[in-house]
């Protein structure tokens, strides 16, 4: 499945390149340059199932130590469900240091219609980074965040986003005013209620880096009254170097959104969380399950990967 997602990404760079340059000037697909680093934004079409629909951007070629950013967006008059990234090249040599709702006044885009992902390439080739959005109509969906004071470099900070009664949660993503930062979790949490499905609301767990006063960590859950849904787990344990789990969805169910929770402090991060196309589907849509992979550069560190599937 890892060598399916490298495949799926490297055959969309040259489509992305020749779009990035046809799109230049126009509002769905947007460079930028310097602070806070190279940005993309696009709406590219993967496919749709079960009332969702997927689009990605692809930030290619990011460079060894570039910061990039790229930004998924949906369509006219659809919201996020849920998304998440990709990044090509081995586990340890790249981290996602933002992976959530556009919050950043550099990109102009609608918190709850773009996901952002923020990529550091550590590696000596370059490597390619996609963002997902996830989407669907508005009706019966909402956004809730919730946030934590960041009031230390290089400590462990988490938070929660709840979703409201009545509702679930059909995936989520984080934001922080750190820069450099680790993430070591963005998964949806269960809230100790009756059921023990993790389909509460959305939790969040960084390393923080170097950072202004009064910054802050956001967890964002995103939340549905109306959606029937499912949740798997995979696990890989015992991770000294990079790990990397697969969680299905059931039958012909469809991806909401999903996440990934390393065990842990720091010394490891998040590298992969994204959908993807299971080989054997008869489509190529990003709807099967949910992919995800950490890189570990201290201990020994158990890696939980979630599904949220509408049935």
């Amino acid at each position: 499945m890892r060598r399916l997602l490298t495949a799926l990404a490297l055959s969309r760079r040259v489509a992305q390149a020749a779009l990035a340059v046809m799109l230049a000037g126009l509002a769905s697909q947007t460079a930028f340059a310097g602070d806070p680093g190279d940005i993309l934004i696009g709406s590219v079409p993967e496919g749709s199932s079960n009332g969702l629909s997927y689009r990605s951007e692809t930030f290619p070629d990011a460079a060894t130590s570039q910061s990039v950013f790229a930004v998924a967006k949906c369509a006219k008059r659809k919201v996020l469900t849920g998304g998440g990234a990709f990044a090509t090249g081995p586990a340890q040599d790249g981290r996602f240091l933002e992976l959530g709702p556009n919050r950043i006044n550099d990109i102009p885009t609608k918190p709850r219609k773009s996901f952002t992902a923020q990529f550091e390439n550590a590696n000596a080739n370059p490597a390619d980074a996609t963002s997902f959005a996830i989407c669907a109509r508005k009706k019966g969906l909402s956004m809730e965040t919730r946030a934590t004071p960041e009031p230390d470099n290089d400590a462990v900070v988490s938070a929660k986003a709840r979703c409201p009664k009545g509702t679930s949660v059909t995936g989520g993503g984080l934001t922080s005013d750190s820069n450099e930062e680790f993430i070591l979790a963005s998964a949806p949490y269960d809230g100790n209620d009756a059921d023990p499905k993790p389909d509460d609301g959305w939790r969040t767990s960084v390393v923080t880096g170097i950072g202004q006063p009064d910054r802050q960590l956001r967890a964002h859950a995103f939340c549905s009254s109306r959606f029937t849904l499912a949740y798997r787990r995979d696990t890989d344990t015992d991770v000294t170097l990079d790990g990397s789990a697969l969680a299905d969805c059931p039958g012909r169910a469809a991806i909401t959104g999903g996440g990934i929770a390393i065990s842990g402090g720091a010394g490891a991060f998040v590298n992969t969380s994204a959908p993807v196309d299971d080989a054997g589907a008869e489509d190529e849509v990003p709807d099967d399950a949910w992919q995800g992979s950490a890189g570990v550069t201290t201990g020994s560190r158990r890696v939980d990967v979630y599904a949220i599937c509408r049935t």
